[in-house]
């Protein structure tokens, strides 16, 4: 098969990615705050939301990478 052919990855439905990104973030930002150690209640809240950040990023490549992977495992069996 020509390269011309060959269908593209797909990552899904990227609303989709987004919103399960954002929902885990949320989580993880809630998840967090009890270990954050600062007085205030919005310095919790502020503080577990940057350290969430670098969770949501891994989320959002293993998620993509995870529906790379199915879409190429799909198009293999087809055959």
């Amino acid at each position: 098969m020509s390269s011309s052919e060959e269908k593209k990855p797909s990552f899904g439905n990227p609303i989709v990615n987004l919103l399960l990104t954002g929902l885990v973030y949320l989580f993880f930002t809630w998840l967090l705050r009890p270990y954050v150690p600062a007085q205030t209640e919005l310095l919790k809240w502020a503080l577990s939301a940057f350290a969430s950040i670098t969770l949501m990023i891994v989320f959002y490549f293993a998620l993509n990478m995870f529906r790379v992977t199915l879409n190429d495992h799909n198009n293999r069996e087809s055959k």
